[in-house]
């Protein structure tokens, strides 16, 4: 079952550790995962109404997503952005992350949003999730590249 998080701090802290490392891990996402950072975070952006989290659980968080609302900087029409979407790999193969991501959308189409913004890792399904996006109606418009300084 999906649950609409309200409260970050509702939701296990350990939970929330293993699910935001294998994230960072999987992703390489320089700098590591930090869990009160992550908290402090998202009690501010679910505390004011600017984005939005779901989880799937049962017993542990087994998928998350997380989505910011913002004006694009070029036109001021609303953004929904997806900010993590991640599914434990034990857990994959199901229906989960389309689940997770089918909430997303209906959450930005009820609150506005002219366009969605959603990216998907290149260390995990690249091709698999592609096709996903693609046929949903999503174009691939730009790749992001980090480099640690």
């Amino acid at each position: 079952m999906i649950e609409r998080v309200t409260d970050i701090n509702a939701v296990p802290e350990d939970d929330l550790k293993a699910l935001g490392e294998g994230f960072v891990r999987e992703a390489r996402v320089p700098g590591g995962f930090k869990v009160d950072v992550f908290k402090r975070n998202w009690s501010m952006i679910l505390g004011r109404n600017m984005g939005a989290m779901w989880i799937i659980r049962n017993g542990k968080i087994q998928g998350a997503l997380g989505a910011i609302m913002h004006p694009d900087i070029n036109d001021d029409q609303p953004v929904a952005q997806e900010t993590f979407w991640f599914v434990a790999p034990e857990y994959r193969g199901g229906t989960m992350g389309i689940r997770l991501l089918n909430e997303f959308e209906t959450w930005a189409a009820f609150h506005g949003a002219k366009r969605i913004i959603s990216a998907h890792l290149t260390t995990s399904m690249p091709e698999k999730v592609a096709r996903v996006f693609q046929r949903r109606g999503y174009y691939p418009a730009e790749t992001v590249h980090i480099k640690v300084l």
